[in-house]
Parts: C-alpha cells; sequence; structure tokens
C-alpha cells in the first residue's frame, strides 16, 4: 500500500496559538485525509498527515491552505516533507 504523506512542522505553538488553530480546522475539510496526529517536544509541534491516495495529496497540493503554508513558513508552519512510502 502506497502512504502519502505531509509532515509540517509548527514551531513556537504557544506564542502561535490562534494560528495553529486556525491551521489544525482546516486541513480535516479538504477530502480523504486518511488521519493525522500531532507529536510535540518542546518548542514544536510534528504534524504526521496521511491522505488516502495521490488524487487526495494532489486536492492539498491545490487547496489554498497548501498557499497559506507557503506563505507562512518563517511565522509558523513549515512544510517539511511531501513524499510516498
Amino acid at each position: 500500500m502506497i502512504r502519502h504523506i505531509v509532515l509540517f512542522k509548527i514551531v513556537n505553538p504557544k506564542n502561535n496559538i490562534l494560528r495553529v488553530m486556525d491551521f489544525l480546522n482546516i486541513l480535516p475539510e479538504i477530502e480523504e485525509v486518511y488521519h493525522f496526529k500531532l507529536q510535540k517536544d518542546q518548542d514544536s509541534i510534528l504534524l504526521y498527515t496521511e491522505f488516502e491516495s495521490k488524487a487526495a495529496l494532489k486536492r492539498y497540493m491545490e487547496h489554498e491552505i497548501h498557499s497559506y503554508v507557503k506563505r507562512n513558513t518563517e511565522l509558523m508552519i513549515e512544510e517539511k516533507k511531501v513524499f510516498d512510502l
């Protein structure tokens, strides 16, 4: 089974909590987000997101949230990797 995964690193989440909440609320609206989970360390949150299909990953790449992430990487969210396993 091919897994379509995007990893995000959310930096300094305590100081960026409103932006983080906006991001987490929008992400599940994209169809076929299989699941996502959070892993927290001292100064960041790692968000692991798996999409059901290549088409779902493509929809994410075309969705406005992807542009939002790209525009705001210096603020709080860094798209770490987009890859298939």
